[in-house]
């Protein structure tokens, strides 16, 4: 290309750089006028009129353009091309092409190997890497050689056979092994990926031999010890590992890893029979306890050694005493740091429960705190709440009645308002006040009264808490995750929503997060506020899949090959992300669910979502849990009162909501296919019963093809719900506040959707084939939409006596028929338009007997008009349902709030006073506020669903308005 040809294109990259892709265009049009077969500036159009929506039109120029790539310039923008249409594979044909005919250029072999690393070839990588080191001789071409050798053992297709896993590994030490003969080992990377391979293959003794030699002292003095210390539990070297940790220890005598390494060697070794290690251990942890008296870590060896001695059947008490009193002794000296409670946490367990209630007493008596006193500085302060949690933590709150319960409420929210008033008011609007826990405890005991006496009210007084808590402490997020949790248990979407959106949640945290919010958005009725967040998650998943391909792309360039593997787990991560693939087929039903054009505009808008019938992409084997479930704080009995484990049942109902959400999915999923299959099917040419059997196969591939998936699909539905009968799922345990919520699994299975899609999947398959069992299945689906009404018309608004849940799961019982409504009227609008427009034209009376004659003959099909007026009497029962809907909105008007945040403090005897704290601090504008007032929100919410729900069902009911 040449320096004016460049000129004028720099304009057109400019613009691109800037999003400006209509400029752009209009920009390298200009250039193909004076120059047409400037394959820079074709490439650049292709490209503008991606990014501008206009994909056949450059998919045409793309075409032209790989027959024949000429320039790096033409081939890059090509590429950026491939890339947005995702074809990454085609990258690597123009690259492969390009390469044939200039072979031996370093700057196209290097991008056909990135090419390659984008689609996971790695076997291809292998060969252009050596085709590179042939080329050019550097080491970093030959380790990328090496490293596709690997993963070709590791994650590609021949990973799945041991013995050739094992030889590619045993080639790619070989291939190293000559580069250090050879005295070619040049960067640190390059010695990693060595002792990586050796651990690969389980050789921990050359791995260690290797440690120590003289390539990897000089290439790679910074070894983390960590390998070494590995390397020797792997080898059960316990002495050496013993002696390490011991030196480690004495360097830095707070390393709890370390501690937990030493033990693990020292036991192992009584295991072997060597006692005297024991008497070894107390001197050395002792020793460093005297001359390092201020940290942690020495005093929690201690406990731990108390533990694992009586796990070992020796007796501790004679070295260290009692465990009860190493554990006081521990909250003596550190009760007055926020880690003191997860330090203890760990050792709660282990003390017998009979002493537990005892511990907690003692605790308390230690932080110098009575029921007329209150705290006088700040660590005596977080001592009395790190004292409270663990008394929680040790079941003193179980036993406690309601009324007892309520004191210790009140008691929270005075000493709340003192601690507040004494130490939080030169904070930050950024810092979470020193008292905030109280406020945070006081919610889960408020908790526990509303479960005891099943009254929502009880909850409704915890979020004013809570909201008075966030006004002094705006950036307190477990504060405002209390309220999102309780806003859902409530079943208030838009307070939910209000929160969420103050938690300023981005990035990775769209992942591990989302599920809090997301997994509820559908039993919310409001698509105005779930769409956005939808949209902003697919859109973080989306990015950062592009993205992730770029990383790995970086770290062959600069050889950061330990960082390789991370990069591609983290990809398939979120590939496999749980939340990724619900979140998505959320968003497509409730787009469907949304429509509210003509059918014309309905069936082009459904068809522009692409949905695949026949295919569903979604590896239900390969979903991975990616949910943070330890973000809320939690501080509930570590037994329960049949004294078992708690942290187990809580592993159990985690695996089982992760279970119960991937059937969730499967339900969807399929849910989603069903309904654009029995679209498709509408829109395809209707077939004779017969037709078959007369020729003996079928004319039209794609009609057959729409035939067999919709058996399919309809045999998949029923064997879901066939299968969920079998396993008798259990919803989750709602007896603590922080515990999971139930999977909407259950709530999918008190409604007959099961019912309703496998009868409208026979019905529409039936009317397609003409066959006169749609009669039948036509009267039975009359029938469903009768029950469907009668079931909305049973439903009971929430009163005073109402279950605590009741609320939340009315509304998602209505939303959920609603849904089932929407959807089915959807599918049958195109049943009606597509029938009537085939109906026949007027026929001679000749024809007309003719006609009847034949169908005389083959009494096993239904006229036109017979369809027409079976799916009239559907959508007519169908609009009599949704007719109930609407007139039974009102049973969703929640429970009254009595009292504003005023009133409320004004009962426990707190006078709110006005902030000193600014919002002109240039952090103060990071923080999100949250601004709600629980007084009016549970009406605003109903509104608000009221609201969306009416023109939802008013939109359905003008797609079926049939005379």
């Amino acid at each position: 290309m040449d320096s004016v040809n460049e000129r004028r294109l720099r304009i057109v990259f400019d613009a691109i750089d800037l999003g400006n892709n209509k400029k752009a265009l209009q920009e390298v049009e200009k250039v193909l006028k004076k120059t047409p077969n400037l394959k820079t500036g074709l490439a650049l159009k292709a490209l503008s009129l991606i990014r501008l929506g206009r994909e056949r039109e450059s998919q045409q120029i793309i075409n032209e353009l790989e027959k024949d790539p000429e320039d790096d310039s033409t081939l890059q923008v090509m590429t950026y091309c491939y890339r947005e249409l995702d074809q990454l594979d085609k990258i690597c044909k123009v690259y492969s092409d390009a390469a044939k005919k200039m072979p031996g250029n370093e700057e196209l072999l290097t991008q056909l190997f990135m090419a390659h690393v984008r689609v996971n070839d790695y076997k291809s990588q292998q060969t252009v890497a050596l085709q590179l080191f042939k080329a050019k001789p550097k080491n970093p071409y030959y380790f990328w050689a090496v490293m596709s050798v690997v993963l070709q053992a590791l994650r590609g297709s021949e990973s799945k056979d041991k013995q050739k896993a094992k030889v590619l590994l045993s080639l790619a030490q070989k291939m190293i092994d000559k580069i250090i003969k050879e005295d070619k080992i040049e960067a640190e990377q390059e010695v990693q990926l060595y002792l990586s391979i050796l651990e690969y293959q389980e050789k921990y003794e050359d791995a260690l031999e290797f440690l120590q030699s003289k390539v990897c002292i000089e290439k790679f003095p910074g070894a983390p010890i960590t390998i070494k210390i590995e390397i020797y539990k792997k080898l059960k070297k316990w002495k050496e590992l013993m002696s390490l940790s011991q030196e480690l220890l004495q360097e830095d005598p707070d390393r709890w890893d370390y501690y937990q390494d030493y033990l693990l060697a020292c036991f192992e070794l009584v295991k072997d029979g060597d006692n005297s290690v024991i008497d070894l251990s107390f001197n050395f942890i002792t020793d460093i306890l005297k001359s390092n008296s201020k940290v942690r870590g020495p005093y929690l060896a201690r406990i731990e050694m108390h533990k694992r001695m009586r796990n070992n059947n020796l007796d501790p008490e004679k070295l260290f005493g009692d465990y009860q009193d190493l554990l006081i002794e521990y909250f003596s000296i550190f009760g007055n740091k926020k880690c003191c409670v997860n330090d203890l946490k760990m050792f709660l367990e282990h003390l017998p429960v009979e002493r537990r209630s005892n511990l907690a007493s003692k605790l308390l008596q230690d932080t110098g705190i009575s029921s007329t006193t209150l705290p006088q500085n700040k660590d005596q302060l977080q001592k009395h709440i790190c004292s409270l949690q663990i008394s929680r933590l040790c079941g003193s709150h179980s036993a406690l009645s309601i009324e007892h319960l309520q004191a210790l409420y009140s008691a929270l929210t005075l000493h709340y308002e003192h601690s507040f008033s004494a130490f939080g008011k030169d904070l930050l609007s950024t810092d979470i006040g020193p008292s905030d826990q109280y406020s945070i405890l006081a919610a889960h005991i408020m908790y526990d009264i509303a479960i005891k006496s099943n009254s929502s009210y009880r909850l409704i007084e915890t979020l004013h808490f809570l909201n008075y808590l966030l006004k002094n402490s705006p950036s307190n997020f477990h504060g405002k995750l209390l309220c999102l949790q309780i806003f859902h248990i409530l079943g208030c979407g838009m307070g939910a929503h209000k929160v969420y959106d103050s938690l300023d949640i981005k990035h990775i945290q769209l992942d591990s997060m989302g599920y809090l919010h997301c997994a509820h958005l559908p039993s919310t009725a409001l698509a105005s506020l779930s769409k956005p967040i939808y949209d902003q998650t697919l859109k973080f998943f989306t990015a950062s899949y592009k993205d992730s391909l770029e990383y790995l792309a970086m770290s062959y360039k600069y050889g950061s090959f330990s960082k390789l593997q991370e990069f591609m787990d983290f990809r398939e991560k979120l590939s496999n992300s749980l939340h990724y693939s619900m979140v998505s087929v959320e968003a497509l039903l409730q787009e469907i669910i949304a429509f509210n054009g003509t059918n014309q505009q309905n069936y082009l808008q459904f068809q522009n979502m692409k949905i695949e019938p026949n295919e569903d992409r979604i590896n239900y084997e390969e979903l991975t849990d990616n949910r943070d479930l330890n973000v809320m704080l939690r501080w509930d009995p570590i037994r329960d009162e049949n004294n078992e484990s708690l942290y187990d049942k809580i592993k159990e109902i985690e695996k089982e909501s992760f279970n119960q959400d991937v059937v969730l999915l499967r339900i969807r999923s399929t849910l989603l296919r069903l309904v654009a299959s029995s679209v498709e099917l509408i829109h395809t040419p209707y077939r004779s019963l017969n037709t078959k059997e007369q020729n003996g196969h079928s004319s039209n591939s794609s009609v057959e093809d729409g035939d067999e998936s919709q058996t399919i699909l309809i045999d998949t539905w029923d064997s879901h719900f066939k299968l969920i009968e079998i396993l008798k799922y259990q919803q989750s345990s709602s007896q603590f506040l922080v515990n999971l919520l139930p999977s909407r699994l259950h709530v999918i299975l008190q409604l007959p959707y099961n019912k309703v899609f496998s009868l409208l999947g026979k019905f529409v398959h039936n009317l397609w084939m003409s066959s006169v069992e749609t009669k039948e299945l036509g009267k039975a689906l009359q029938q469903a939409f009768l029950d469907l009404k009668s079931f909305i018309e049973t439903l009971e608004p929430v009163n005073e006596t109402s279950n605590l849940f009741y609320y939340r799961d009315l509304q998602a019982k209505f939303i959920g028929c609603v849904e089932i409504m929407s959807l089915c009227s959807f599918v049958l609008s195109f049943c009606y338009d597509k029938c009537s427009h085939n109906q026949p034209q007027t026929v001679s009376k000749k024809k007309k007997q003719q006609s009847n004659l034949e169908v005389n003959e083959n009494s096993k099909q239904i006229t036109i008009k017979e369809k027409i007026s079976l799916i009239t009497d559907i959508m007519r029962n169908l609009k009599s349902a949704l007719n109930s809907a609407e007139n039974s909105l009102e049973k969703l008007k929640p429970i009254k709030v009595e009292k504003n945040l005023n009133e409320y403090l004004a009962s426990l005897s707190i006078t709110p006073k006005e902030s000193n704290k600014t919002n002109n601090s240039e952090t103060a504008s990071v923080i999100t506020t949250v601004n709600i007032d629980i007084h009016t929100i549970f009406d605003e919410n109903y509104q608000q669903s009221v609201k969306e729900l009416s023109m939802l069902i008013k939109d359905k009911l003008k797609l079926i308005n049939v005379k």
